[in-house]
């Protein structure tokens, strides 16, 4: 790993090293998880929009449409028996 010196207010300073408590980490590992996380984020967004583009390109058929509200029914009930705490 390579070193890297950033700056940054007091306060946000403060913010960062009680959140890195609270999960156990070292400031450097805080940080590193935070990148991280904000860049796969990014790309996750990057993906999302490309698909977007895609479908406004190539809608859904009708059918299509009713097969994933079908299927986004039967997600929904699947997630309604897990939280009552019902098995799969």
């Amino acid at each position: 790993m390579k070193p890297v010196q950033i700056v940054m207010d007091e306060q946000l300073l403060a913010r960062l090293d009680r959140a890195a408590r609270r999960r156990k980490l070292s400031r450097s590992a805080f940080i590193r998880q935070s990148v991280e996380a904000a860049l796969s984020s990014d790309q996750l967004q990057a993906l999302v929009e490309a698909e977007r583009q895609a479908y406004r390109k190539q809608p859904l058929s009708a059918a299509e449409r009713a097969a994933f509200r079908e299927l986004s029914k039967a997600q929904e009930r699947v997630l309604q028996g897990l939280s009552r705490g019902e098995r799969w």
